[in-house]
């Protein structure tokens, strides 16, 4: 989807603008990720489309279904069933398309949409939290710590500096 990859490029040329702190560069390396792998999956995407339909999945709409639901929890059975294959299926065809599972893929959207937050606003972290859907902020202060090397308060602090 060509609108996905200017959005995040636009998001990768306004770093040009940031400090080059860890934070910065690791915000950067994931949004080049992001746009290789889009490109990637759409040039790989077949042409022919007389293929059986119920053994195709739909990258881009799954992975537009994530950006969509940032805010919220989304279950492995909820992004199956919308991509109308069972949970082992589609975990095992997201994986192999994309070489990360489909709830590492989500986790990552939701902590790029935490870095934009805690980035913008003044927000607490715990208000940020609850925002993306995580009702506890301690289990979303593990999950941002793993996913992007600081812990949210670190990384607000790092990135103001």
């Amino acid at each position: 989807n060509p609108g996905i990859v200017i959005e995040d490029f636009r998001r990768l040329l306004a770093l040009r603008h940031e400090p080059l702190i860890l934070p910065a560069l690791l915000q950067g390396a994931s949004l080049c990720q992001q746009i290789l792998t889009t490109l990637a999956l759409d040039v790989s995407k077949p042409r022919n489309q007389s293929r059986n339909r119920k053994q195709e999945l739909d990258i881009h709409a799954v992975e537009h279904m994530m950006r969509e639901r940032w805010n919220t929890r989304l279950s492995l059975q909820e992004m199956a069933e919308a991509a109308r294959l069972s949970k082992f299926h589609f975990a095992s065809k997201f994986k192999r398309v994309t070489g990360q599972t489909p709830v590492q893929r989500f986790t990552q959207i939701k902590m790029q949409k935490a870095c934009e937050l805690l980035d913008q606003d003044e927000q607490s972290v715990n208000a940020i939290a609850e925002q993306l859907g995580y009702e506890d902020p301690q289990y979303f202060s593990r999950v941002f710590k793993k996913t992007i090397g600081y812990s949210p308060r670190a990384y607000r602090s790092l990135r103001r500096a």
